[in-house]
């Protein structure tokens, strides 16, 4: 191999190294861009539905006549359900759901307020999210972590953890595969002194909505 054989070599060598990392970084910027995009996306769905599911309760008072609109609101409000927490206590229990005025459980569920479960009356794919906000009572408090584990009787849909006082406020969603004759039951484990902290229970909840399956 001569002189001029090697030197030309040493420009690809040269532009091949830079081309990987070039590769890398362009695939870990689209894979948060759409990680991103996701759970934005799914924060204002919730959000939506939350919204119109409220306004939705006052118009039924008001409406006598169907229309498109509640048509299309009522249809959105049967495959959805939303519950807010019950109890503010934070302990290694079963969580407790409550229906209040403005939250509904649409048709497409069984909600049970004694044992606190919820039964989709459909097979199929569900958006499943808790809101958990924690509030500190006395300040200064301790710090505390824990988990939330929404479960049917086969297996775990949803894990939730959150860890105050660095991050009192946590979303989480998924989008699970749930069979019509599964509970849903959310159970809690909490770890640290909780005496001074409570769940807002005007801001907690867990909800789901039937995003693919059949409706009754």
């Amino acid at each position: 191999m001569t002189a001029s054989d090697i030197e030309s070599l040493q420009p690809r060598t040269r532009s091949g190294g830079r081309c990987l990392p070039a590769f890398l970084i362009t695939s870990m910027i689209t894979l948060f861009v759409l990680l991103a995009g996701v759970t934005f996306t799914a924060a204002l769905f919730i959000r939506q539905l939350q919204t119109e599911l409220a306004n939705l309760t006052k118009t039924t008072h008001e409406q006598t006549g169907p229309s498109a609109q509640l048509s299309e609101s009522q249809y959105k409000v049967q495959n959805f359900a939303f519950l807010r927490a019950s109890s503010g206590v934070l302990n290694n229990v079963t969580m407790e759901w409550k229906n209040r005025s403005l939250e509904t459980v649409g048709s497409g569920y069984t909600f049970s307020d004694v044992q606190h479960t919820l039964q989709p009356q459909a097979e199929g794919s569900y958006l499943l999210y808790l809101d958990l906000v924690l509030l500190c009572r006395d300040p200064p408090c301790s710090a505390i972590n824990g988990t939330v584990v929404v479960k049917s009787e086969r297996e775990q849909l949803l894990e939730c953890q959150f860890s105050a006082p660095q991050r009192r406020t946590e979303k989480c969603w998924q989008v699970v595969r749930v069979d019509k004759a599964h509970r849903l039951v959310a159970v809690m484990s909490v770890r640290g002194a909780t005496d001074k902290w409570e769940l807002d229970t005007e801001k907690s909840g867990m909800g789901m909505f039937l995003v693919d399956g059949q409706t009754r």
